[in-house]
């Protein structure tokens, strides 16, 4: 029963934080094949979300992009068995060009093609030697499957429910005194371990901005 009540919460939250925050606006349309023949194996996609957790996700890392993914390719056809079925089973022809991603229901695989009306940008790692490649392949194929602690995903839903309830005016001070959510629950915390695992860190120091009117570092 306890699972029960775990899952149809976790499930109610992860509707409310992926519920579109507002108009979205695509700044140049994508060419589905210039990126499929583009990007490579380890290349991080980035992507400017439209949901109620991308805005708040932007303005906590001072960013336009709220999502990470990493491309993989045809790594899941490649390697046979079990997985290679359950890909070419739910992707058909897109199995070739898969990114892992972590989202609120958990870390899955999904087609490239599923940002093509989103804004994105190509990240590529440079001068990450081919074994700490391969390494960052397999450790993301392996997360395939692991779900989102409900902790975080609870975090998110209140925080941003509170957010909402506030005044526009008061909203900056909120976030700016919030929890430290941008450090814990957002999707490139899978990638940012996956790559420092191999000693290739890719995250920032994140901190949070000042809002006007206060003194810095001011509480």
């Amino acid at each position: 029963m306890r699972r029960t009540l775990r899952d149809w919460l976790t499930a109610r939250l992860t509707h409310f934080l992926n519920q579109p925050a507002g108009h979205y606006e695509q700044h140049h349309p994508n060419d589905a094949r210039q990126l499929a023949r583009h990007i490579r194996r380890g290349d991080v996609l980035l992507v400017e979300g439209h949901q109620r957790v991308s805005a708040m996700i932007k303005y906590l890392t001072h960013s336009s992009w709220s999502h990470a993914a990493l491309y993989v390719g045809d790594e899941l056809v490649r390697r046979g068995g079990p997985l290679r079925d359950l890909a070419i089973e739910h992707f058909g022809d897109e199995a070739e060009s898969l990114l892992v991603e972590a989202l609120t229901e958990g870390v899955i695989a999904s087609p490239l093609s599923k940002y093509t009306d989103h804004n994105v940008r190509i990240c590529r790692p440079h001068r990450l030697r081919p074994l700490h490649l391969a390494q960052v392949i397999d450790q993301a194929v392996d997360s395939i499957g692991l779900r989102y602690d409900l902790k975080n995903v609870t975090e998110l839903a209140i925080y941003l429910l509170r957010i909402s309830l506030l005044p526009v005016r008061y909203r900056r001070r909120a976030l700016r005194l919030g929890s430290g959510l941008s450090g814990h629950v957002i999707c490139t915390s899978l990638l940012g371990q996956i790559f420092q695992n191999v000693g290739f860190p890719v995250l920032p120091e994140v901190s949070h901005p000042a809002v006007p009117g206060e003194q810095a570092g001011a509480d």
